[in-house]
């Protein structure tokens, strides 16, 4: 069996699979992330059967994405030098 790291570092540019294309693709998406500066933001729903209603939404800056996996397959994320 084929080690998925090694089959992910044998991709060519053009064969890895662009992860902001998530129109094109189907299926359950996993990310390993690194996040700072998480803080809550209060907001009023608008619309729908909670207009009206206080909501909380969690924000955060976003450091690191370190993994990715479509359908259980690794895909290599390239890092900035």
């Amino acid at each position: 069996m084929v080690d998925p790291r090694e089959r992910a570092r044998g991709l060519g540019p053009r064969d890895r699979m662009d992860l902001s294309s998530s129109g094109e693709i189907m299926g359950k998406r996993i990310l390993g992330f690194r996040a700072s500066d998480l803080f809550a933001e209060r907001f009023t729903h608008k619309n729908g059967t909670k207009a009206g209603q206080i909501g909380v939404s969690l924000k955060a800056r976003l450091l690191r994405i370190s993994w990715a996996k479509v359908e259980g397959q690794p895909f290599l994320i390239e890092q900035a030098a």
